[in-house]
């Protein structure tokens, strides 16, 4: 319970910042370009399942909250 509540409030605070820089006129760019992001940082998940495991890189990766 007290960690749902921990993640609800993370959320909050993460969209009201958002919504405060944007205010402030901070561009906020949210349709990215996934594929490439995710392209680019093939080298860095390798680097990190050496160092963690692939088990671990996978379950962050596949989070769904």
């Amino acid at each position: 319970m007290g960690a749902a509540a921990m993640r609800r409030k993370a959320m909050e605070d993460a969209e009201n910042g958002v919504a405060e820089l944007r205010k402030q006129g901070m561009e906020v760019v949210t349709d990215l370009d996934r594929k490439a992001f995710e392209d680019a940082l093939k080298p860095a998940f390798v680097e990190y399942a050496k160092k963690f495991g692939q088990d671990k890189i996978d379950e962050i990766r596949n989070y769904k909250y």
